[in-house]
């Protein structure tokens, strides 16, 4: 597994007191915060060139960063909602961020996509820190 990338500032996420989970989410504890997966385990992914509550991946971008699909039934859980694609199809977001898996991860946990154009990272919520202290990737991992 590589080395997690710079989450960007528009990505850190505040960790929440008690977080809800739809049944397509798992997490994991990290030094960072929650770090999500689907339910088969592939990490997922926010990309910043999405519009709160907006997905703007389509066509190939879509193949290479494939959503992460709610059902037409879902339901806002806490601070996760689905959103509506261009498609019609529904989509999980987490704080508004709409979420991906990346096709290119080789298995489960696998982080390849983290920080692909900087535009891609993970979806990690992030623990509360005070503000002078500021989490930067590097080759060897996570600094503060």
């Amino acid at each position: 597994m590589r080395a997690l990338g710079f989450i960007s500032a528009a990505l850190c996420l505040r960790a929440s007191a008690a977080l809800a989970f739809p049944a397509e989410v798992t997490s994991t504890a990290t030094g960072l915060g929650t770090r999500f997966y689907n339910a088969k385990g592939a990490s997922l992914y926010f990309y910043t060139r999405d519009l709160a509550g907006v997905s703007t991946c389509t066509g190939r971008c879509i193949t290479a960063w494939p959503a992460l699909s709610a059902p037409d039934d879902a339901q806002a859980e806490g601070d996760w909602a689905p959103i509506a694609r261009a498609d019609g199809t529904k989509q999980w977001a987490f704080k508004g961020r709409p979420l991906y898996t990346f096709a290119r991860d080789p298995g489960p946990g696998t982080t390849m996509g983290d920080g692909v154009q900087d535009v891609w990272h993970l979806a990690i919520d992030l623990i509360p820190r005070p503000s002078s202290i500021v989490f930067k990737g590097t080759r060897e991992g996570w600094v503060a």
